[in-house]
Formats: structure tokens, sequence, C-alpha cells
């Protein structure tokens, strides 16, 4: 095994001399080059990719014993073998049995013919938290094969977005306020008064709002990469630096949306206390006025994506969530957090998929989405750490931009079926049901394709329909299952 061990590395030596050599070769491994790499065996296959489409590329060099007096010298002994164009030194890593730079083709050979290094792997970014949240929904996976949300225009019904802050430069394309706050002309917009149209309109003074544009379309400067981070943001400001706004300045935000003709998601991270039990569409005027908002915004093509609530109920939900038309959301942790305590209650244990005390569900609940804990943009600059349906919900909107750049013309009924088309099922402890969690790529992939047709051509209208009535039979399987006490 050691000579066939070191036969392998004579031959990535001979390799990485021949390309080091080489001039004015095209980019991208050979297939002597891939054959040496594949005998090697300690490259990861991400690495030898991102290698083939780069240059140079950022890697972590892991050594066969750790840097004490030997494993400094080993260290030296293969960097002493590198040239200045093969690989350059970042950092030694202390006490660790590694090193990282930036390799190229030729460097990565290099590396590998050394008797030394025992593997080398593309240094990737570390994701905690919503790192955990994005890959888990599958949206992560998707934005590898370039689904990023792209030509989308998600509006943010909240207390407003830090329109500068890093993780969102250029990602709000439109703000305005409807923030009354008292009685008068004196209001809780950036203006002082109760309405604002134009930049700054939208500024946050609460850190809400921002968490959830984070988690929707962050470009990953300082919280990581949000789920649909090529989508285009509308700030609607309808809470003030408080927390609390009125029915009227949200509804006002909601018909302003209606009003335009750009808008193709709505989320909406905020909620009328009941209680709310099934759907409730009729049951006060508050709710009778917020299903016509999102019965609108479905007859346009738009799907509204509201959080559940959380006052961890097992038979309710806040409003806009109780009504029929919206996409209602609770929440799971996405990891194991140990114990946590949030919005009221404690998880004694936390795991993947495990439904968050926290959060409301019911016979209606649409679907589970990560919730906690959540890394996300805070809107004073950085990140901050969040817990709640509030921070599901754009998880699920986010998707739904995917789903909808992928599939432009999608009805919103096709749209909510298909991101119940998951093949992870949680329960709530709280009433026994069973819910699909959020799993982005299933759904994407599930969706009926829509045939790049003229609108009027009946082709286009029938797959159109076509897909509707399967997210619709989708939607009633599920209910049929949940009444039943679970889902088969």
């Amino acid at each position: 095994m050691a000579a066939a061990a070191a036969r392998a590395g004579a031959l990535v030596a001979a390799a990485a001399v021949a390309l080091g050599a080489a001039t004015g070769a095209a980019a991208g491994w050979t297939a002597a080059e891939r054959a040496a790499l594949a005998r090697a065996g300690r490259a990861s296959p991400a690495l030898v990719e991102a290698l083939d489409a780069a240059d140079e590329v950022p890697v972590i060099v892991a050594l066969a014993a750790a840097p004490d007096a030997a494993g400094a010298a080993r260290a030296d002994a293969v960097l002493a073998r590198l040239g200045p164009h093969e690989f350059r030194l970042a950092r030694r890593h202390g006490a660790l049995r590694a090193f990282s730079g930036r390799a190229t083709r030729p460097g990565l050979l290099r590396l590998l013919a050394s008797p030394e290094v025992v593997a080398v792997d593309l240094d990737r970014p570390v994701h905690p938290l919503l790192g955990e949240a994005v890959p888990m929904t599958g949206m992560a996976d998707l934005q590898v094969e370039g689904h990023t949300g792209a030509g989308q225009v998600i509006a943010v019904i909240d207390t407003g977005v830090a329109s500068g802050h890093e993780d969102l430069t250029g990602a709000v394309i439109a703000e305005r306020c409807f923030c009354e706050g008292a009685a008068g002309p004196a209001g809780c917009c950036p203006n002082g008064l109760d309405s604002q149209s134009g930049p700054g309109a939208g500024a946050d003074d609460h850190g809400h709002g921002t968490g959830v544009a984070g988690v929707l379309a962050s470009n990953g400067s300082s919280a990581p990469v949000g789920g649909a981070p090529g989508a285009s943001l509308v700030s609607v400001k309808v809470l003030p630096g408080v927390g609390s706004g009125t029915v009227a300045d949200l509804l006002d935000g909601l018909a302003w949306v209606l009003a335009r003709d750009d808008v193709t998601v709505v989320n909406l991270s905020l909620g009328v206390v009941g209680p709310y039990a099934g759907d409730c569409d009729g049951a006060d005027a508050t709710t009778m006025a917020l299903s016509d908002a999102v019965a609108q915004l479905r007859a346009q093509g738009v799907p509204a994506v509201a959080g559940s609530g959380n006052s961890g109920s097992g038979t309710q939900m806040v409003a806009p969530a109780c009504v029929a038309d919206a996409i209602s959301v609770g929440a799971v942790w996405d990891a194991a957090l140990g114990s946590q305590s949030w919005l009221g209650c404690t998880d004694p244990v936390t795991a993947p998929d495990l439904v968050a005390c926290f959060t409301n569900s019911g016979p209606t609940t649409d679907l589970m989405a990560p919730g906690g804990l959540i890394e996300t943009s805070w809107f004073q600059g950085g990140i901050t750490l969040r817990a709640g349906t509030s921070y599901a919900a754009p998880m699920v909107s986010a998707c739904a931009a995917l789903i909808l750049a992928a599939r432009p013309g999608l009805h919103p009924e096709a749209v909510a079926g298909a991101l119940e088309l998951s093949p992870t099922l949680v329960t709530d402890a709280t009433n026994g049901l069973s819910f699909p969690r959020l799993e982005c790529a299933e759904s994407l992939h599930a969706v009926w394709p829509v045939p790049a047709l003229p609108p009027a051509g009946p082709v286009w209208l029938a797959a159109l329909l076509l897909s509707a009535a399967a997210g619709a039979l989708a939607r009633v399987r599920l209910a049929r299952a949940r009444a039943a006490g679970g889902l088969t």
C-alpha cells in the first residue's frame, strides 16, 4: 500500500511539474490530471471542480502531525516545495494540524504529492444557524443550481428595512410608510408624519423588518446568505419602533402593494391576535378586510405568506395567517441547540425538525419552516440571533420567490401546493397534528413546468390550470390527512 501511495504521489508530482511548466494552456483539468487526482484520493470533489472553473481558490491543507517541532517541520517542508505561482500561504492556525491559503491547479497537485499532506479541501463558508436553516430547506442546493430568486420582488410589510445594511445593498427598490402612531398629523414614519413615500420612507427603527429581510435576501456580507439572495425587496413600514401598529396601517400597506404591478410575493411576519381557530375569513371586520386583501393578491398571482404566531397555541393562529388564502407557517428548530427559552416558553431539548414550543398551529396551518435560532441582519448593522414564526415565514417566502423565478406565471394555488409537497413531516406535540416541513428543492423540482409560450396560448393556459389543480389536490390531501390525525 505504501508503494502504491508513493507511485500515486510520483504521478501527481509529475502532473504538477507538467502543468506548472505549461504556458498558454486552456483553463481546466486535463484527463491525465483528473486521473492523477483520482489516484491521490485526498482532494475533495468540490475543490477539484472549483479549480476546474477558476485559476486559484482558497483551500485548507490538513497535515499528518500537529505543528510541534516535528509538525512545524512538516509544514515547512510542504511549503518549501511550493512555488509562488502554486500556493500563497494565508494562516498557520496555531496548534492545529492545518494551514490555509490559496492554491492553483499545479499547487494542488504539488500538495497532493507531499507525504505530509493528508487532505486538501475548499475553504468553504461557515454558516451558523441560518447556515443550517437554508441548507435544511434545500435552498442552498437550489442556489448552487443558479436559483436565487432573481427577477422576483418580495414586499416586506413590517417595521421597515434598513436598506443601507451591508447584507441588503441594492436589494430594496421601493419604500413606503403608513404609520399613524397617534391622532393628528404627527406619526411614526421617518419624516415624523403618518405617511411617507420614496427613499428612506421604509427605514427600520425597530429591527424586526430588517431581520426578516435578511432571511429573505441577505447577500452574506455579515449574516449568512438568505433564501433568495437575488430577489428585490419592497419595504413597507406599517409598524413603529415600539413594534405595535394598527390594522388600518396594515391595510394601507396591503392596498399600496396591490396597486403595484411588480410585487410577486408578500411576506407578513406580523399578526392580529383573535383568537382565531380554523379559517378566520369571516370572524370579524379585521379578518374580513385581511381576507379580501389576501384574496386580491392571489387573484393578481401574488402569494401571501404569514407567520402563524408565537403564543404556543395548538388550535389557533393570528390573522392574517388564519385567512384561508394565506400560506400559514409555523416554526421548527434547525439544530440541536440545548435548552432554549424564547417568546414565553422553554424547550428543554432542541433538535432539527422539533416543533418549537412557541409556535401556533392548528388543522389549517399549511407548513412548518426553520424559525430558530436564526442568525440574520440587524438594523443597526451586523447580525442578530432571533427565533419565532416571524423568521420561519420569510423562509417560505424566499422559496416561493425561487419557485416563481423558475416557473414564471405559476398560480399562487400551485405555489402553495408545491410548498406543501415535502417528504419531511413534523408533529406538533401540542396537538398531535403533522405538517410538511419546507423542502424547497423538492417543491421547485416537483412543480409542473409552464411552457414558454405567449400568455394567451391555449397550451400555456392548460398547463397553468393543471398546475393549479395539482397544487389544490395536494392541499386537499394534506387537509384530509390532518383531519384523520396524521399524514401518509
